[in-house]
């Protein structure tokens, strides 16, 4: 019984390595869609691809604009055609894991009346005390200790599969929904100042681009897009020192050390 994460990159260039490299060591098999709008992100790609044959590329030139729902799904049903029986669909800023086990292990432990298992999303925040010589899994340790309200899935490889937006759900026809045991996901949105102006950017002009979407999707995209446009980038990078940095993440409750493991 074999296991492949399905994956869909823009340019998370910083992290993406080393979310492929740990994920090759959790499942069977990873399959990737790249919009081929970055170089440097597509030459990572292409050199991981040299190194193992686990991993499976694919370009969507951009045709999916923001429709992650419908791609992700597509993934799902390819992985199911090269005969994987469970999907675990990833974003490249997040670390899956099952304690004391890998993913294709859990999985494969699963009773084989559920479909889908929930996996507990975990925050990660960027802290004064962050060493940033060191690889953003590795430097950024402290992470919200309650898990975020929407849970992240991982589903069995069904016909009737649908990923839901964000990852955040998934429907199988006439298969039951699991309330635990659960996985463990630890998601890093906002790394550096750089990456996320780099993040702003991208996904603020493909937002100008697409038609298709409805009123206020992506508000807070096309809220900072607008400022950096207009202001420039030091508006942002205010922004990030404010909202995002934590100063003093010892004294606030919320906050545990708690640097996540991950397989290199």
């Amino acid at each position: 019984m074999s296991t492949a994460a399905i994956l869909w990159t823009h340019d998370d260039r910083d992290v993406l390595e080393a979310t492929i490299r740990h994920l090759l060591a959790q499942v069977d098999e990873v399959l990737v869609r790249h919009r081929r709008e970055v170089p440097e992100v597509e030459d990572i790609l292409l050199s991981l691809i040299d190194e193992t044959d686990s991993l499976r590329l694919a370009f969507d030139k951009g045709e999916f604009g923001f429709q992650q729902a419908k791609l992700m799904s597509d993934l799902a049903q390819e992985a199911r055609k090269r005969g994987h029986a469970w999907v675990v669909p990833v974003d490249p800023d997040e670390l899956w894991y099952a304690n004391g086990s890998t993913l294709s292990e859990f999985l494969a432990g699963i009773s084989r009346d559920v479909g889908i298992v929930q996996a507990d999303l975990f925050n990660h925040v960027v802290t004064t005390e962050d060493d940033p010589s060191l690889h953003p899994f590795d430097g950024i340790g402290w992470r919200q200790r309650a898990p975020l309200p929407l849970p992240k899935v991982a589903a069995r490889a069904h016909r009737s599969l649908k990923i839901e937006g964000g990852n955040h759900g998934a429907r199988i026809s006439g298969v039951p929904f699991t309330v635990g045991p659960q996985l463990v996901v630890r998601h890093f949105p906002y790394r550096t100042e750089d990456q996320f102006i780099r993040k702003v950017a991208t996904n603020y002009a493909h937002l100008k681009e697409e038609r298709r979407l409805p009123a206020g999707y992506g508000a807070h995209i096309r809220h900072y897009g607008k400022h950096l446009e207009e202001s420039g980038e030091q508006i942002l990078r205010d922004h990030f020192q404010e909202w995002f940095l934590v100063r003093e993440p010892r004294a606030d409750p919320e906050l545990i050390y708690d640097p996540a493991p991950y397989s290199r």
